[in-house]
């Protein structure tokens, strides 16, 4: 059940994550597929007052679940819940980094119920700067990175207070670079997570930015947030050299993937503004997929 989710709704996660060996990869699956349930509340085309008390009942299952305890329903099937409380469990995960999953797609929720989709006015950017975008990638991506590495596990000569920082950054990384793969979808959909001033600082606002407006100026926008998205990728380049071998080649699969993704972006910003989102290759992705599994026989050698 939850391979098939994230074999359906995440296909670049897939075909890394599907790399990593038994039980770890179920134990990632179920993650997803949590994480996927709790999304799909945030992203439904309901009134988002509706979606705000679907979310607190997630929440409420949520926490009784990590308590001990088991409730059925709440947006995702029993057999997800089974498998993210086998997950939980046997990995030891930590309750507050859930949570601010949660806080941050409430935060969602709650911004949407300020936009009329028929009036542009009202799309405006939900953060002012780089900073509040940033606590935003923390609760969506970031938790998500931690919780992958935890259950992936480091090297027994790494400490985990080095690669919590460094999974976070990489998860920086990851949801910039989707942020600018969706800036057209998510307009659409009334969102905009460009923050206002770098908007600003191009002469932008969403709509000139989601229609390619002016394009010397959506370029140069795409592109300062591509270089955030870089910086990011490089500070936690060590996280590469740490984490267990059992996620050196599904980490190293996804970081490929999502790295070509921003370097096309980057070559070609106006892409970020065409009807489809940008995704790579068949050919790309199996290219990658087997440079991941030449890696992972170089890391089993090595452990």
């Amino acid at each position: 059940m939850c391979a098939q989710i994230v074999r359906e709704r995440a296909k670049n996660f897939y075909l890394g994550l599907r790399l990593t060996p038994e039980p770890k990869r179920s134990a990632l699956f179920a993650v997803y597929a949590w994480m996927r349930a709790a999304d799909d509340i945030a992203d439904a085309p309901i009134d988002p007052a509706r979606s705000d008390e679907r979310l607190a009942e997630f929440r409420e299952t949520t926490l009784t679940v990590l308590g001990g305890g088991f409730r059925r329903g709440a947006g995702a099937s029993d057999l997800v819940w089974l498998a993210f409380i086998d997950t939980v469990n046997r990995f030891r995960l930590r309750t507050d980094e859930f949570i601010h999953t949660l806080d941050a797609l409430e935060l969602d929720i709650h911004a949407d119920a300020c936009v009329d989709r028929d009036d542009p006015s009202t799309i405006r950017p939900r953060f002012n700067t780089f900073e509040g975008l940033e606590q935003y990638c923390y609760g969506v991506a970031s938790t998500v990175g931690i919780i992958c590495t935890r259950i992936w596990g480091i090297r027994d000569d790494a400490v985990w207070d080095e690669a919590r920082p460094l999974a976070i950054d990489r998860g920086h990384a990851f949801q910039l670079t989707n942020i600018l793969r969706d800036i057209r979808q998510d307009y659409e959909e009334g969102r905009v997570y460009i923050p206002e001033s770098l908007l600003s600082e191009h002469g932008l606002n969403g709509l000139r930015l989601a229609t390619w407006a002016d394009p010397a100026a959506c370029a140069s926008c795409v592109r300062a947030v591509a270089e955030k998205a870089r910086e990011f990728y490089d500070r936690s380049e060590r996280l590469d050299e740490i984490i267990h071998p059992d996620g050196a080649r599904p980490l190293w699969a996804m970081t490929r993937t999502y790295r070509a993704m921003l370097d096309r972006m980057t070559d070609s910003p106006s892409s970020v503004a065409q009807p489809d989102a940008m995704s790579l290759s068949t050919r790309a992705k199996l290219s990658i997929l087997a440079g991941a599994m030449l890696r992972g026989r170089g890391e089993a050698r090595r452990a």
